[in-house]
């Protein structure tokens, strides 16, 4: 987590604070302070750091350049925490501690940056633009036009860095504390998962990216193995639909379908969560010693 999320969380539990030794008048009057605070730092952050509720991992102190895991525009977010939607989930910290709307409104505001950039494949990419110059990159789905130069747009989804799995898991949140009144977050919560869903293989493994729901016949349910042999050199075959563990990526969207199945009660998020397990346990091969002693066992990478 980048030590501006860090920062913006710390303060959000000072106005719930009380130091012992404090008299109630003092301990009031500290509290009051420290809410002034905080609702001084997200306003800052949500008018001169962000940009319409996204937001990046890094600003210059005079704010006049911006980045996420690369150079960015103003108007752009980045998906991978500690993007949007960690800054997101630190307004809703805040909101649950204090109960103080500013908060909930930031996390609503970062909530429809998000809603503004999904994908019409469901989820989002690695950054987003929210102005019109730089949306002519994406498909999002809020922009209307349909044509040619629509479907050679950005499409893919992507789990890698737990993107796509940390926007959808702040909008359910965002969704939850407003009790399902936000007509927009909620429909787009449920594209995402009903799209998310389509997109698992039939072994139960998942890409690392996607824009269309895989063929079943052309992923036969098979158990992996070691091949005998390897290539020493890289092939720069495109990887990104493999059955991909790096990164966490596996275990983040199962995370991700345990809390959908615990706010909307989806059965078939608890079923697509456990079908993971079962690549897991019956599909992946057991690391063979040698690989231990490599050091390989300790690691995670594609199948």
């Amino acid at each position: 987590m980048s030590m501006r999320v860090v920062c913006l969380t710390v303060l959000t539990l000072l106005p719930c604070a009380f130091v012992e030794g404090q008299t109630a008048d003092t301990a009031i009057s500290a509290q009051q302070e420290a809410s002034a605070a905080l609702q001084k730092v997200v306003s800052f952050y949500r008018i001169s750091v962000g940009y319409q509720g996204a937001y990046l991992w890094k600003y210059a102190s005079d704010l006049t350049q911006q980045e996420g895991e690369e150079v960015a525009t103003r108007t752009s977010g980045w998906t991978q925490p500690p993007g949007t939607p960690a800054v997101g989930e630190a307004y809703l910290t805040a909101w649950r501690l204090c109960e103080q709307q500013v908060c909930l409104d930031a996390a609503v505001q970062t909530a429809h940056a998000l809603v503004n950039s999904q994908l019409k494949s469901g989820g989002w990419s690695s950054g987003f633009d929210l102005a019109s110059a730089g949306r002519r990159k994406y498909a999002y789905r809020v922009d209307s036009e349909v044509d040619s130069e629509n479907f050679r747009r950005n499409n893919q989804t992507t789990f890698d860095d737990n993107k796509s799995q940390s926007a959808l898991t702040l909008l359910m949140h965002v969704d939850e504390a407003l009790l399902f009144s936000d007509a927009k977050i909620h429909e787009a919560v449920q594209y995402a998962i009903s799209h998310m869903l389509a997109a698992q293989y039939p072994n139960g493994a998942w890409p690392q990216q996607y824009s269309e729901a895989p063929v079943a016949a052309d992923y036969p349910i098979l158990a992996a193995t070691y091949p005998e042999t390897w290539p020493r050199t890289y092939l720069r075959a495109r990887y990104t639909a493999y059955y991909t563990l790096n990164d966490n990526n596996m275990s983040d969207i199962v995370d991700m379908l345990f809390e959908a199945e615990r706010i909307y009660q989806r059965d078939d998020c608890r079923k697509a969560a456990m079908r993971t397990g079962e690549f897991f346990l019956l599909y992946l091969p057991r690391i063979q010693p040698q690989m231990k002693t490599a050091g390989i066992g300790n690691c995670t990478g594609n199948v």
